[in-house]
């Protein structure tokens, strides 16, 4: 916010209180999300982002699995760690729940010698 009273008076502050609270109560607009930090847009959502919305990006995790080599991304110990950036054009809150991520190990064959 960049609104700043010229003066200390009770008025101003309230004013810039409800200012704060109207931002805050708002709703974002035109969200993204770039998986990799990779300044490449993966999924976005054009206008007020008002809903819930269930979204699947594994493609594009799996893509960047496979060399850990993202901009941004952490290889430690076969452990890549991949950011994700959301974003908006207007402040708003944008919640982030229910994260499901499946794994499967590959199967190895042992041969009883």
């Amino acid at each position: 916010m960049f609104w700043e009273p010229t003066d200390t008076t009770t008025e101003h502050a309230i004013a810039r209180k409800i200012d704060s609270f109207y931002h805050a109560k708002s709703y974002p607009e035109n969200t993204a999300i770039d998986i990799g930090n990779n300044s490449e847009i993966n999924l976005d959502y054009p206008g007020v982002f008002n809903t819930t919305e269930t979204i699947s990006f594994k493609d594009e995790l799996n893509e960047i699995l496979k060399h850990c080599n993202c901009c941004g991304c952490v290889n430690e110990q076969a452990a890549c760690q991949i950011p994700l950036v959301f974003h908006s054009d207007t402040e708003g809150i944008i919640k982030i729940s229910d994260i499901v991520i499946f794994y499967a190990f590959p199967v190895l064959f042992l041969r009883p010698q």
